[in-house]
């Protein structure tokens, strides 16, 4: 998932060194520098392992708490656009409908969950994070940082665009 991911965000021109990561290479036909990447980030991750086998319970909690907080940045929005009224079509476009009070509680719902979930994970105790209470939170702080500060430094003032070569072709003929 971590390669798909980086490729496709690399693609649209949403990350660091794009042009390098969105390559797809001639003989495999797959991007052969996220796979490179992932499986480096993976190692490193692993390595901090050796010698110190509590940390692993830090590393998976983290996971699990970067997991629900993506999640959660995707559900809140839709929420708040759903309480603005969308779909406008309600459905007639072929965008699958539940209808809006069925949708709107299925939507609150998945909030909640969210919300309840990440903060049962990422609460510092020893019986999730052992020895390291705190490495939960220090290391979602930092990764939230961290994301803030490239969207504010890089993304922020970027038009939002998909890469030409993946566009459908309506979007392709059109002026964005």
């Amino acid at each position: 998932a971590s390669i798909r991911l980086t490729f496709s965000m690399a693609r649209d021109h949403a990350l660091p060194f794009g042009a390098q990561l969105s390559r797809v290479s001639s003989n495999r036909k797959s991007p052969v520098v996220p796979a490179i990447v992932s499986g480096l980030v993976a190692i490193a991750i692993l390595g901090v392992n050796i010698g110190n086998p509590p940390i692993f319970l830090v590393i998976t909690s983290v996971a699990i708490v970067i997991v629900y907080l993506a999640y959660f940045l995707v559900t809140l929005p839709v929420l708040r656009r759903r309480l603005r009224g969308w779909p406008e079509d309600q459905g007639r476009e072929g965008l699958f409908f539940m209808g809006r009070g069925p949708g709107l509680v299925v939507n609150m719902i998945a909030v909640v969950y969210g919300a309840i979930m990440m903060i049962n994970l990422i609460w510092p105790r020893p019986e999730v994070y052992g020895t390291y209470p705190w490495g939960g939170v220090i290391f979602v702080a930092g990764v939230v940082a961290i994301g803030v500060v490239y969207y504010l430094a890089v993304q922020h003032r970027r038009e939002l665009t998909v890469a030409t070569e993946h566009r459908t072709e309506e979007i392709a003929g059109s002026v964005m």
